[in-house]
């Protein structure tokens, strides 16, 4: 498909086709779509944002999409070892490692996106547009706020990833993810330190769990080097009812077959326990009961997520808190 400019478009042109000649001619790549289920098809529709934008957001509108508009062929485009995520497209394509921006992802992005499909007209979500398929209307703008209750957010669906575990334990587990990275421009703030992963796994094992230790890294294009990274090695999987899955992560370079163990782990966790941020989206989605450390952040969308998804989220800002708070809720096994 030509991506020049197209000359004026002759008379009697249908008010469709002039919709999509002015897309093409790319005025304004973040034009507002409103596109009939054959013209959607025609679309890929893509994401290079945030994981958390993408499952709260993004994810559950194409399919809604999927689930509601007749004769409509979904075709996806998104981070590496998404495939899993995407389970009802239709077609569904990976760009490669670094390429993931802030947020709903920059247009530039985009726009190096659909050269590299040929030209191919694109759908994407940004904060001020507005995407109709079909007369169905993408409302989840901004995943800080309410889940609207409407026609048009439809819950994801992970539960049928259930594969062989990747290690044997004699007791009900719970997964104890982290996370260090930059936060708003800054240095780390909602994390797991060393001390505090030995307190954590000492007070499960104590009380009867199993630990399972996930500190699970995504490269992406904006994350600002810190120069140093968290020393948590050592700490899980050499002490009886542990297990470390950075163990599993590097026997592959599959960033799908990652994913795939991840959803499997949590769909049969007891519960998560994690620091704010998008290691707590998953596990949510996974109708996994979430104890959240969050010094810093918003709290509306974890419980936004508790309440369509069904899951107990109590959130905490300092470990001991949190620690006193499950000795009263949960027995010794």
């Amino acid at each position: 498909m030509a991506t020049m400019p197209l000359p004026p478009a002759p008379s009697g042109i249908t008010q469709v086709a002039l919709r999509a000649l002015r897309r093409l001619r790319g005025h304004n790549p973040a034009a507002d779509l409103d596109l009939t289920a054959r013209e959607a098809s025609e679309h890929v529709f893509c994401f290079v944002g945030e994981f958390g934008y993408e499952l709260v957001s993004w994810l559950p509108y194409l399919l809604d999409l999927k689930r509601h508009v007749a004769d409509f062929r979904l075709v996806t485009y998104a981070r590496p070892g998404s495939k899993v995520f995407y389970y009802f497209s239709d077609e569904h394509h990976e760009f490669g490692v670094g390429i993931v921006g802030n947020m709903w992802g920059d247009i530039p992005t985009y726009t190096r996106l659909q050269a590299s499909l040929g030209g191919k007209p694109i759908a994407f979500p940004r904060a001020t547009r507005d995407i109709k398929v079909s007369g169905r209307p993408w409302r989840m703008k901004d995943i800080h706020k309410q889940i609207p209750n409407d026609a048009y957010y439809e819950l994801l669906d992970y539960s049928s990833i259930r594969l062989p575990l990747p290690f044997q334990l004699d007791r009900p587990f719970v997964v104890v993810n982290n996370k260090f990275t930059a936060e708003w421009g800054g240095p780390p703030v909602n994390f797991f330190s060393r001390e505090e992963l030995i307190a954590i796994r000492d007070f499960l094992v104590g009380r009867g769990y199993a630990v399972v230790y996930n500190h699970f890294r995504e490269k992406t294009r904006t994350n600002k080097e810190l120069g140093f990274d968290l020393d948590d090695s050592g700490i899980f999987g050499a002490v009886e009812h542990t297990f470390d899955l950075s163990d599993e992560y590097r026997k592959t370079n599959d960033i799908g077959e990652r994913n795939r163990m991840q959803l499997s782990i949590y769909n049969q966790a007891a519960f998560v326990v994690a620091p704010q941020g998008g290691s707590c989206y998953i596990p949510a989605i996974c109708r996994r009961d979430l104890v959240m450390l969050m010094r810093i952040g918003d709290y509306v969308d974890y419980r936004e997520l508790g309440r369509v998804y069904g899951v107990d989220v109590n959130v905490f800002y300092e470990v001991p808190h949190m620690l006193a708070w499950l000795g009263q809720k949960l027995p010794a096994r």
